[in-house]
């Protein structure tokens, strides 16, 4: 309890570890189109690295590539389309891909992945938020 009952109350936001983009989202630092590109880089993400037992073809919707289940395939190809529009360097594109896999597919804070805060937490959220928002731009030009 506060020794001061006058003092004005300070709302805190709770960080969502289930889904750290959300904590961008309600900061307002990335737009929902950004959020919506994030969430939807981690469903891809997550499909193309999902272990596979004994797969059910019928049940995947086709056939099957090299072994490989069809919507895994056209998963794999969407994610790397999605990778390509990172960047305008390999350097950028890698950067800005590690960053999302962390964050959006790993579903890791960008506290974690730079290992404490500071310039290295700074930078890695500018990566993310970057990444972001060229995700929404391509979407919104096509």
């Amino acid at each position: 309890r506060d020794a001061d009952p006058h003092r004005p109350t300070v709302a805190r936001s709770r960080r969502s570890s289930e889904n750290p983009l959300g904590e961008f989202l309600a900061r307002r630092l990335i737009t929902e189109e950004a959020y919506a590109e994030g969430r939807r880089f981690g469903s891809l993400w997550e499909r193309t690295t999902r272990e596979v037992g004994a797969v059910n073809l019928d049940g995947l919707g086709g056939g099957s590539c090299d072994g490989l289940p069809f919507a895994k395939v056209e998963a794999m190809s969407e994610l790397h389309a999605l990778c390509r529009m990172l960047g305008d360097t390999d350097y950028d594109r890698k950067a800005r891909e590690h960053v999302l896999i962390a964050v959006c597919g790993e579903r890791r804070s960008v506290r974690d992945i730079a290992g404490g805060g500071g310039r290295a937490c700074q930078a890695i959220s500018n990566m993310l938020i970057i990444g972001l928002e060229r995700l929404a731009r391509a979407k919104e030009a096509a």
